[in-house]
Formats: structure tokens, C-alpha cells, sequence
């Protein structure tokens, strides 16, 4: 029950069916980027900067990204692959854009190995990449079907 005292809970939870396995749709990052790649510079860059003490973002995003860093919310990161939706050019032009998916290496304040993984958009700013998103999903295929996942066997779809 919400009311403008807050919520309460008026009883126990009951169980019901689940929405089902559900279905995949493929990711569309056909292109591998090397560590020598310009984007793979200011993806790491970025990363590094946003996620740990290092600090700087502000470096490395356009200026109505509205991103900055998390602090130090790990010790260290190292970026292990990344892939885009296309090939970029080495120098792009102003307003020029690609989407990566990078693969991250991180280690927390507890010394916890950690993969993350980080879908973004980059964009050409002065003849450089910079990051102008953190998408909120992946890009997906729009040529392939969706395949239904199979529930494990015994399990009710």
C-alpha cells in the first residue's frame, strides 16, 4: 500500500509464474579494435578516469555528455577488448560517431578481480574521440530474428 505515510507492505508475497525464459537477439560490434587504435586510447583513457581515483573525465567526454567519475569506486582498470559497429577513421571528423562495447579487467579495494562491461558512443571533437554516452543497452541486430531460449528441462516455460 503507498500512501503519503510511505509504503506497507499489508501482506505476505504470494508466487506466481514468471514472465518465461525468454529470448536473444545478437549484438551488432562486428569490428575489433586494437590497443594501437586512437578509440581504444580514449575508451581506456576514459574508463580509467571514471572509474577510479585517477580523476580527469573531464578530458576525455564531450561537453554536454554530463558525465563525471565514480571516485574510487576500484583500485585499478585495464581495458581487455573492445569492438565497434564500425571501423573508425584514425582522425574523425567534428560530429562524426561510432559504438563500442568494452570489455573490462578491474580490481576492487578489496582486491576482487571484477569483468565489466560498458557500451558507449563515441564522437569526433576536434579531430579526436571522445565519449559523448554511456548507452543504456548494447546495440543489438536489426537483421536477425529473436531465437527463444529454452527453459532447462523440468522447468515449466
Amino acid at each position: 500500500l503507498w500512501s503519503r505515510y510511505g509504503p506497507q507492505a499489508i501482506s505476505l508475497p504470494a508466487r506466481v509464474g514468471g514472465p518465461g525464459p525468454g529470448a536473444t537477439l545478437p549484438m551488432t560490434y562486428p569490428v575489433a579494435l586494437s590497443a594501437s587504435d586512437p578509440v581504444f586510447a580514449a575508451v581506456s583513457g576514459f574508463l580509467t578516469a571514471y572509474l577510479t581515483a585517477a580523476g580527469g573525465v573531464d578530458r576525455y567526454v564531450t561537453a554536454d555528455s554530463l558525465l563525471s567519475g565514480l571516485g574510487d569506486a576500484y583500485q585499478s582498470v585495464a581495458l581487455t577488448s573492445l569492438t565497434a559497429t564500425d571501423s573508425p577513421l584514425t582522425v574523425p571528423a567534428d560530429g562524426e560517431s561510432v559504438r563500442v562495447l568494452a570489455r573490462v579487467d578491474a580490481v576492487t579495494s578489496q582486491f576482487a578481480p571484477t569483468q565489466l562491461v560498458y557500451p558507449l558512443t563515441l564522437q569526433g571533437v576536434g579531430g579526436r574521440w571522445v565519449i559523448a554516452a554511456l548507452d543504456q543497452s548494447p546495440a543489438m541486430s536489426v537483421d536477425d530474428d529473436l531465437v527463444p531460449v529454452m527453459a532447462a528441462p523440468g522447468r515449466p516455460q
